[in-house]
């Protein structure tokens, strides 16, 4: 007796599919680096094996996981910066090309919002799946960022533009110990040079400086003790 069996040949969706979306959704903030933060979660999405499909049913599924990776990163506009921005899921998932019918097997019976192709049908069967998504894309950021003070470095930085080389050059004499923002276990090695820095600099390059991985923990905000606690949490929807 001969068994066969048959594997089903995987794709993957690949930043450049998720691109055009990702313009659309990651566009809160000017002059930022937000959009180069998305292809690097995504990167993690895909690490974790979550951007992977052998179906239509299963790219729909890769679909509303970037749908929870835009909800979760505009969860965290508004903890960090009070930006609070609604989300648009079913003119996001249309980059996907993700049918009625898909959605509708996608939810399953456990919610039943009746006709699902009027668009506030769709925008709320859409946001139950990305809420639902939402604890795998989260695992998949913290895995891939290594830790929670990474990841919330990693979020701080997407309000502000690219580092200059002067810039990069100065933090690469810091010695860093990152653990969380200070009262979170945080501890902090800077090297020297830090404390003959010229304290007289003007307002507008103070709001330009690319700060350091320490400054971000270590200046302690109320709202940024919040973002630790949700990110130490799961990200959980927020909104």
């Amino acid at each position: 007796m001969v068994t066969t069996v048959c594997s089903q040949r995987m794709s993957v969706v690949e930043w450049d599919e998720v691109l055009p979306a990702a313009v659309e959704a990651f566009s809160v903030w000017t002059d930022s680096s937000e959009l180069v933060w998305a292809q690097e979660a995504w990167s993690h999405v895909a690490a974790a094996g979550l951007s992977e499909y052998s179906s239509d049913l299963g790219r729909g599924r890769v679909a509303v996981r970037f749908l929870s990776l835009t909800s979760l990163y505009r969860d965290w506009c508004y903890i960090a910066h009070e930006e609070c921005l609604e989300d648009d899921p079913a003119d996001w998932v249309s980059w996907f090309e993700v049918d009625t019918l898909e959605i509708g097997q996608l939810l399953g019976d456990a919610h039943e919002l009746g006709a699902i192709q009027e668009y506030d049908r769709r925008e709320e069967a859409l946001t139950v799946l990305s809420n639902r998504a939402r604890p795998e894309v989260a695992r998949a950021l913290l895995t891939g960022y290594g830790s929670i003070a990474q990841l919330f470095v990693a979020l701080w930085r997407t309000t502000q533009p690219r580092p200059d080389t002067s810039q990069t050059e100065k933090l690469a004499t810091e010695e860093t110990t990152r653990t969380g923002p200070n009262g979170a276990g945080a501890q902090v090695m800077l090297g020297a040079g830090t404390e003959d820095e010229d304290d007289d600099e003007d307002e507008e390059d103070d709001e330009g400086a690319w700060e350091s991985d320490d400054e971000i923990l270590n200046t302690v905000t109320g709202a940024k003790a919040q973002v630790w606690e949700w990110i130490g949490a799961g990200c959980p929807p927020f909104r």
